[in-house]
């Protein structure tokens, strides 16, 4: 056997062990959705409360932010506690700071008393949604930007950025083992309103982005999106997309609703693609979501033969595609 064959035997190898790594973290993971148990984070992380819907100052969420981001190297949760009934909604003036703590940080929503969160994954977060971000007022921003490992987002309504919902970027740490879960992204609280994200069409935006850096080449890989409910942002619903000199892949799109109401039965489709793999991401697992009503594919992957841009290795298994949660038909347009 020659050196180079040796090398891509080795390489199938640690591939391989990537993958069985991968999916035994996602059964624990969707074991713990299936018993309705809320992801936390140990006991000794600093813990971080926002206490009004402030943009800025002492108890507002970016304050909280940037706290987590200065404790580094330390599990941090950033809990909710804002007086009032009902849904508190914060209207950032500009981007959030991007989650760049390599500890990772864990934004909960169902945190806020009285949420009644319960995460599940069909269909996602049955439960009220009582923390909202609306970007009407944040100008070109993402709702949320990861740009860090082990960050958890759960319990959120994130609608109306003109960019991404959320957008998570490979960066050299890696940007790995993130986890997007139980969140309403381009709707409103109630799960069937539609107040889409990427509202400011000059890009491709997407309800959750998953991409390369144009700035400092990295991987983002084995990052969770589970069961979320993601419709009526422009232009994806969940794009992942690596560029040169990056690596993205081995991320994981599993118990979503994409391009429905939270019932799975009413059209609130993403402007493009429900699921878009493209520009060489690879070894991506998009499984058992609902994916329905989307204005273009389904789940479109595609990659560039011109540009030797091999986009290779996704699995798509056992989702429901064109289809509503009762099985009677809710088509993709161009499925």
């Amino acid at each position: 056997m020659n050196f180079r064959m040796v090398q891509m035997s080795r390489q199938v190898a640690q591939d391989e062990v990537r993958r069985i790594r991968f999916r035994t973290l996602l059964a624990i993971l969707a074991g713990l959705l299936l018993l309705g148990v809320a992801i936390t984070r140990p006991v000794s992380a600093a813990a971080y409360l926002v206490i009004n819907t402030n943009d800025a100052g002492p108890g507002s969420l970016r304050d909280a932010i940037n706290s987590a981001n200065a404790s580094i190297g330390v599990n941090d949760q950033i809990f909710f506690a804002i007086p009032g009934v009902g849904v508190q909604t914060i209207t950032p003036l500009s981007q959030l700071p991007a989650l760049t703590d390599p500890a990772g940080v864990m934004i909960d929503g169902f945190s806020q008393p009285g949420s009644g969160g319960v995460p599940a994954p069909f269909p996602p977060s049955p439960g009220f949604m009582l923390i909202e971000l609306d970007g009407a007022s944040a100008g070109g921003s993402h709702g949320l930007v990861i740009q860090s490992p082990g960050n958890i987002i759960q319990g959120l309504v994130i609608n109306n950025f003109e960019q991404d919902g959320i957008h998570i970027e490979a960066t050299p740490f890696p940007t790995t083992m993130n986890i997007i879960a139980n969140n309403y992204i381009g709707m409103e609280p109630d799960g069937i309103t539609v107040k889409g994200n990427g509202r400011v069409a000059s890009a491709y935006w997407a309800g959750v982005a998953i991409v390369g850096s144009l700035v400092t080449p990295g991987l983002a890989i084995n990052n969770n999106i589970i069961a979320n409910l993601i419709s009526g942002n422009y232009a994806e619903g969940v794009s992942i997309q690596s560029l040169a000199g990056n690596d993205v892949g081995l991320n994981t799109v599993q118990f979503n609703y994409i391009g429905t109401d939270i019932t799975g039965m009413i059209d609130c489709g993403n402007f493009h693609d429900g699921v878009y793999l493209g520009e060489g991401t690879h070894d991506n697992i998009v499984d058992q979501n609902l994916i329905s009503g989307n204005d273009f594919e389904g789940v479109c992957i595609i990659g560039s033969a011109e540009a030797s841009i091999r986009t290779h290795s996704n699995h798509v298994t056992h989702n429901k595609i064109g289809l509503k949660a009762d099985l009677s038909q809710l088509s993709n347009t161009l499925s």
